[in-house]
């Protein structure tokens, strides 16, 4: 299937969208309900400590950038995904931290745990407070490892509050398509920033993950899998990635990494083979080369 995309000319939109089409038929989506330790979307992050503003331990936004919740989410993974091949304690202490300062923030509501943005961003012509799909979808694995290391049942909860927040739909990070049939955890809750691909995806990962825990995500899982296969053919444009269905920008090589990493890791946390040919398409389409 890979003799379709070459350097020396790349398909047509239309032709490149039926040639997807037909990859994921053609592989029926597969679930074996894993879980891996190591959060390997992350696998694109290096040296990230150097990029951050800390405060006492705590990675409180990028440098030049400004606080938000996603940021220690991101580090204490990264954290952990360290510990697991270091086993060093301080590894481990930076994850906690990152969680001890989530867990201080978290607010609450009838519908689940949530964390807030407090900073307008005019791009999307949001204003704070907001709450990204995004975000909640990293923070809840951060309390499914923080569960899988202490075996509190507690932080088991608070990752399933996580993710209830982000599926009841007056809190505006759900669309629903195709007559319900599909859904769309949104990474910016409001219509231009609409169908952001890579904050779904993560979403999407911790989602499985939950399910591995608790069967009774499982449903939710698989309807989110199939509705991000549905849509997959409208994200190519080219050589590249749409960044998002509602806005023209194309995602750049950082952006293809990370698509590459999380249907690596959709792969190994459901066994899809759908995920994987994905991927290596992405990759030899893009020239962003292996992931490892």
């Amino acid at each position: 299937m890979f003799g379709y995309a070459h350097h020396s000319g790349i398909l047509k939109e239309e032709k490149q969208q039926a040639l997807i089409r037909d990859l994921v038929n053609k592989h029926p989506l597969e679930f074996q309900s894993k879980f891996q330790d190591e959060f390997i979307s992350l696998g694109f992050q290096t040296d990230l400590e150097n990029k951050l503003n800390f405060d006492e331990g705590v990675a409180l936004g990028e440098k030049g950038g400004v606080e938000n919740p996603l940021t220690p989410a991101t580090y204490a993974l990264y954290s952990y995904n360290r510990y697991l091949r270091s086993n060093s304690e301080e590894d481990y202490l930076k994850f906690h931290k990152q969680w001890e300062f989530l867990e201080a923030h978290r607010l609450s509501n009838n519908s689940g745990s949530y964390w807030e943005y407090t900073h307008d961003f005019k791009r999307f012509k949001l204003t704070s407070p907001w709450v990204s799909g995004l975000a909640q979808g990293i923070i809840a694995a951060v309390y499914l490892r923080k569960f899988k290391e202490e075996k509190n049942q507690e932080h088991l909860h608070i990752a399933k509050e996580c993710i209830n927040f982000c599926f009841d739909k007056k809190n505006g990070l759900y669309t629903s398509m195709d007559g319900g049939n599909q859904y769309w955890i949104e990474e910016y809750p409001c219509e231009k920033g609409r169908g952001v691909l890579n904050g779904y995806l993560f979403f999407l990962i911790t989602l499985t993950e939950l399910a591995y825990f608790d069967g009774g995500y499982k449903e939710q899982a698989m309807l989110g899998l199939n509705s991000v296969l549905i849509a997959m053919p409208e994200y190519h444009k080219g050589m590249y990635l749409k960044y998002s269905i509602n806005i023209p920008d194309l995602a750049n090589s950082h952006y293809q990494e990370i698509h590459a990493y999380q249907l690596e890791h959709l792969f190994q946390l459901t066994g899809g083979k759908v995920f994987e040919s994905l991927k290596n398409y992405w990759l030899l389409l893009s020239g962003v080369g292996t992931l490892y």
